[in-house]
């Protein structure tokens, strides 16, 4: 099949170009010489020639999707083009528009597409300033929450709509590094999804917001629903959190509310695969006596296992009707909760299992900063990040765990931040360009002196200056830069992957969604599914 052959493609990119993300930054040093894991001796001469002599806003143009500089040699080019293409493929494989059954009451937001990129974004004014005011956390989450209770209020109300598709931009650009659009374009009857003959009534009676905390995002959804739909009753909402001390601060508030209808249930428990049927059963309990016993299962940035919990409890429990779940920290995920689909699992175990795909560097890639947000780094911020680096990885040859003598005092030794002692004047320096001369680091290797007397001035003063640390040094930034052209697809085969688990369960309608701005929030994408 097709999706076949595009799972083939990924796979074989990812094991040829398995270098670029198969290694840990504090050991690149340590890796010198090694060409199972050195990057620095794994890249091609050409492509160092042209990383290494880039100007730093070309290196950020490239990754933000723009044509690569001229000089660079053909195979570097089809790199950055491949990880764009294969990220925009899997995205458009995963994803589907949605109809919406109950189309006299207006949605408050709506997805469209963006060809460009490949995904479906979902695209929701702001609210009033009213309903926003009792909230008090920080500009991530606010986003996070307003966005999502909006999302989640559609789909309880069974309103999603689509509206046309969004051109704004001709680079080919991807989910991540797509610019974010909020307030939507008027809705007409023509741009509406055509009805499906499904009833108009909500088929859902209950939410179920699992990692919920104290509690904000379903106190939203109660307070945006009573705004823009008074007259439909209010769903149940069941809050669950695994942490005592959370869980009770939620209790405590939620105990000062006045109407008992404004109160949220609340459960204390840890959300696993090996305990489905308990939290079943305890859902179950809470939505007994509702017209519509079925609810809606959410999760706003369900780590690790979490959200892989989450999937296989919709896929479990027959009263789950619809399932809006964000992941995080995908580098937390136990080894056999990734692949999760069949498909995967047997492609990969046609290349041997191919372990760099599966590693935690690997997946801690996949759930690192935006693209976006490097791309907006200044010269002076780029170098910064360069230093510590490489100091880092200096250390970590000299006293870390598998060096000749290791050092009791490393976790204090890290600490020591070598922008504090440099002597250079970085303010004034031309950094427009990657090639740098090595920084004089002589005043810090004397201050890391003073935490351990057993560390040896001279020693780190020459290991920092051998052949392989120079080479990594003017290699950093091209490293960083392949990077961040690989982040985006390593992020959407692992969500891709979701996608085709729960397909493969037979749930009738999948798909991701972008909610979020990259730049607020870079664990911007929704996994959606409906029975």
């Amino acid at each position: 099949t097709v999706l076949t052959s595009l799972v083939v493609c990924v796979l074989g990119f990812l094991t040829e170009y398995s270098w670029v993300y198969a290694f840990k930054w504090v050991d690149l040093l340590s890796y010198a010489g090694n060409p199972a894991g050195d990057p620095v001796l794994c890249c091609p001469a050409e492509w160092k020639i042209a990383l290494c002599s880039a100007e730093v806003r070309d290196l950020q143009s490239v990754v933000l999707g723009n044509p690569s500089p001229a000089t660079w040699p053909a195979s570097l080019k089809f790199f950055a083009r491949q990880c764009m293409s294969l990220s925009r493929r899997l995205m458009e494989s995963s994803s589907c528009i949605p109809i919406s059954a109950n189309q006299p009451t207006a949605s408050i937001g709506h997805v469209v597409a963006v060809p460009s990129a490949g995904y479906l974004a979902y695209a929701t004014v702001s609210p009033s300033p009213n309903m926003t005011k009792h909230v008090k956390v920080k500009l991530k989450k606010q986003h996070e929450i307003e966005i999502m209770s909006a999302f989640v209020c559609d789909m309880l109300q069974d309103t999603l709509t689509a509206a046309p598709a969004v051109n704004y931009e001709t680079r080919n650009r991807t989910f991540q590094t797509s610019e974010f659009f909020e307030s939507p374009q008027p809705l007409t009857k023509e741009s509406r999804s055509c009805a499906s003959g499904r009833s108009a009534e909500p088929n859902v009676g209950g939410l179920v917001d699992l990692g919920s905390g104290l509690g904000h995002l379903p106190n939203y959804v109660m307070r945006m629903l009573s705004v823009v739909n008074p007259q439909i009753p209010r769903p149940r909402l069941v809050a669950v959190e695994a942490d005592p001390i959370i869980h009770s601060r939620a209790k405590e508030l939620e105990d000062k509310k006045v109407s008992p209808n404004d109160r949220i249930l609340r459960e204390c428990i840890r959300v696993t695969t090996d305990n489905l049927e308990n939290l079943r059963d305890r859902f179950r309990a809470h939505l007994s006596g509702l017209s519509v016993p079925y609810y809606l299962l959410c999760g706003l940035h369900c780590c690790g296992d979490l959200s892989v919990a989450a999937i296989n409890l919709f896929i479990s429990d027959p009263n789950a009707h619809s399932l809006a779940l964000i992941g995080c920290c995908y580098h937390k995920m136990t080894a056999q909760m990734f692949p999760l689909s069949a498909m995967l699992r047997e492609a990969l175990t046609q290349r041997c299992g191919f372990s760099a795909l599966t590693s935690t560097v690997a997946l801690r890639l996949a759930c690192q900063w935006s693209p976006q947000q490097w791309c907006r780094w200044s010269h002076l911020e780029v170098h910064q990040h360069r230093i510590r680096v490489f100091v880092r990885s200096v250390i970590q040859v000299f006293f870390g765990p598998h060096s000749a003598a290791p050092s009791p005092k490393l976790r204090e030794i890290v600490r020591i931040n070598p922008l504090n002692w440099l002597t250079d004047d970085l303010q004034s320096a031309n950094l427009l360009s990657v090639n740098q001369p090595l920084p004089n680091l002589t005043a810090y290797w004397r201050a890391l002196q003073k935490i351990d007397e057993h560390c040896d001035f001279e020693a780190l003063q020459c290991l920092a200056r051998t052949q392989a640390a120079v080479e990594l040094w003017r290699l950093l930034p091209g490293i960083l830069t392949l990077q961040q052209l690989m982040q985006p697809l390593l992020e959407a085969l692992i969500l891709s992957d979701r996608v085709w688990a729960l397909r493969e369960s037979g749930t009738p309608y999948v798909t991701l969604l972008r909610l979020f701005d990259p730049l607020l929030s870079p664990r911007c994408m929704a996994l959606v599914a409906e029975r």
